[in-house]
C-alpha cells in the first residue's frame, strides 16, 4: 500500500496518535524543505523525492539499498594508535570549544543577571552511533556497556513538542504540546528512578550565537528557551546514556546529507567524480570526509543518481545498528560470549539501543571477556564491531539527467597526516 505516515525510527511504540501525526510531519517537512533547497540551488531536475507526495503504483515495489559502515571513529583512527583512540573516544568533549572553532559563542540567560558562559559536554563519537560503560561505584569495575543511534531530535520532541521543531504558523496541521512526564518516565525506565525531571530540563535560556553576523536575527544558532529539554543534561552523558549527544550526529541532518549526495559533481579538470567517496565530498562540502559514515553514504547515493535513480530515505528513517559482529568475542575460557549482547529498543537488523552486559548464572565479570584477544576495557572495542546502516530508497522516474555541477569546496591536509582532511569552501 502507498506510503499514508512517515513512522517513528524502528517503529517504536511511544507515540500517541496524536504525537505519530505530528511525528510524520516533521520528517515531511525537512524532506520538503531540503527538496526546495535543491530546487532554489541547483534547479531541476531534482533526484530527491517524500515518498508522500509520489503516487505511483510501482513505488511501493522499489528497491532499498541499504548502506552500511563502522560504528567505531574514523576519525579517531586516523589520528591515533589503537589504545589511545580507545581512550579519546571515552573522553568528554567541550561543547563550548565545538562552538568557539565555528566561531560561534554559548551563553547561560538568567532572567535576573547577566549573560555568561557555559558550557556542556558530549560524546567524542561522530559515527551516529554513542556508548557509555556503567560501573560498580564500589569497584569501578565495568557491569554495562549501553549502545545508541537514537535521534535527539526524537526526544526534543517528547520533551518540548512539535513546535519546537517545525516553523511556527507555516500550514502544519498536526501540532502537539510536550509531554514532560512522558519524557521522565522514560529516563527513569532506561537510565535511572533517580532522574527528576528538573534534571532534564534547561534551568535558564541557553543561546548560541554568532557574534559576527549582521544582524540580531542571523546571529542565533540555537536557542533553548528556559524550562525547556536540555540534551545535554547529566543523564544523557556523564551519568547514562539515551540519545546522540555529538552535534553531528542528528536525523535531520542525516536527510539533508541524503539529498546533497544527489548532487553530481565534476572535478577541476571537468571530469566527473565518480567511485572516489573522499573526493566527492571534498568536492561538495557535504558532509565529514574523515568519518566513515559520510563518505559512505554520499557515494552510494551519488551513485544510483550516476544511473538515472531518484532517492529517498524509505520509511522508518532513521540511522541504524545493524548488528554486533560476535565473532571473537568470548569469555575467559574461549567460551561464546555473544549472548551479552540484548536489543533493548528497536528490533533485529533495525537496532535504536542495546546493552551488553554478561546474562546472569554466568560465573565470569564483564572485564573477563576478551574481544579479539584482548581484554574488554573499553566501549569502543565493541563499537569497531557494530555494523551501523542506513537504508536509501531508488526509483526510475524517467527524468532528464541530472545536472553536473562545479566543486564549492576543496580539502586540506597537513604533512604529519595526509588522510587526515579539513574541507575549505573556494566558492
Amino acid at each position: 500500500m502507498p506510503l499514508s505516515q512517515f513512522s517513528a525510527p524502528g517503529r517504536l511504540t511511544d507515540f500517541n496518535p496524536q504525537q505519530a501525526a505530528a511525528w510524520s510531519e516533521i520528517i515531511y517537512f525537512w524532506i520538503n524543505n531540503a527538496i526546495d533547497f535543491l530546487k532554489y540551488q541547483y534547479g531541476e531536475p531534482v533526484y530527491f523525492f517524500n515518498e508522500l507526495d509520489i503516487a505511483h503504483a510501482a513505488l511501493d515495489a522499489a528497491p532499498i539499498e541499504e548502506i552500511f559502515w563502522d560504528g567505531f571513529p574514523r576519525s579517531l583512527r586516523l589520528i591515533y594508535n589503537e589504545e589511545q583512540r580507545l581512550q579519546e573516544a571515552d573522553r568528554w568533549q567541550s561543547l563550548a570549544r565545538y562552538y568557539q572553532q565555528r566561531g560561534w559563542l554559548i551563553l547561560e540567560c538568567p532572567e535576573n543577571s547577566s549573560p555568561r558562559f557555559i558550557d556542556f559536554y558530549y560524546r567524542n563519537q561522530d559515527e551516529y552511533l554513542e556508548w557509555f560503560v556503567s560501573r560498580n561505584p564500589q569497584t569501578g569495575a565495568m557491569e554495562k556497556i549501553t549502545f545508541t543511534c537514537e535521534a535527539p531530535e526524537y526526544w526534543r520532541f517528547i520533551g518540548n513538542g512539535s513546535d519546537a521543531l517545525l516553523p511556527v504558523g507555516d500550514g502544519f496541521t498536526a501540532s502537539v504540546p510536550p509531554h514532560r512526564q512522558q519524557l521522565l518516565r522514560m529516563y527513569q525506565t532506561l537510565v535511572s528512578p533517580q532522574v527528576r525531571l528538573e534534571d532534564l530540563l534547561f534551568p535558564h535560556t541557553v543561546m548560541v550565537f554568532d557574534p559576527k553576523a549582521p544582524t540580531r536575527e542571523e546571529s542565533i544558532i540555537e536557542y533553548w528557551p528556559r524550562g525547556t529539554y536540555n540534551p545535554f543534561n547529566q543523564w544523557n552523558t556523564t551519568q547514562g546514556l539515551v540519545h546522540l549527544t555529538h552535534p553531528s550526529n542528528t536525523l535531520k541532518a542525516q536527510v539533508q546529507l541524503a539529498a546533497l549526495a544527489t548532487i553530481l559533481r565534476r572535478d577541476q579538470n571537468g571530469c566527473l567524480i565518480k567511485n572516489d567517496a573522499i573526493k566527492l565530498i571534498c568536492c561538495s562540502g557535504n558532509g565529514q570526509p574523515n568519518r566513515s559514515s559520510d563518505p559512505t553514504i554520499v557515494e552510494r547515493i551519488n551513485t544510483l543518481v550516476r544511473q538515472g535513480i531518484a532517492i529517498t530515505l524509505p520509511d522508518p528513517i532513521g540511522l541504524y545498528m545493524h548488528h554486533l559482529d560476535t565473532n571473537g568475542i568470548e569469555g575467559p575460557n574461549g567460551e561464546d560470549a555473544g549472548d551479552s549482547w540484548r536489543i533493548v529498543r528497536g528490533r533485529e537488523g533495525m537496532i535504536l539501543r542495546a546493552e551488553f552486559r554478561v546474562p546472569e548464572g554466568k560465573s565470569y565479570q564483564l572485564e573477563e571477556i576478551y574481544v579479539d584477544a584482548e581484554p574488554l576495557r573499553h566501549g569502543g572495542q565493541l563499537a569497531a564491531k557494530i555494523k551501523m546502516f542506513l537504508q536509501g530508497k531508488g526509483f526510475d522516474f524517467g527524468a532528464p539527467p541530472p545536472q553536473i555541477q562545479n566543486c564549492t569546496h576543496c580539502c586540506a591536509s597537513t604533512p604529519e597526516n595526509y588522510d587526515y582532511k579539513h574541507v575549505v569552501s573556494i566558492s
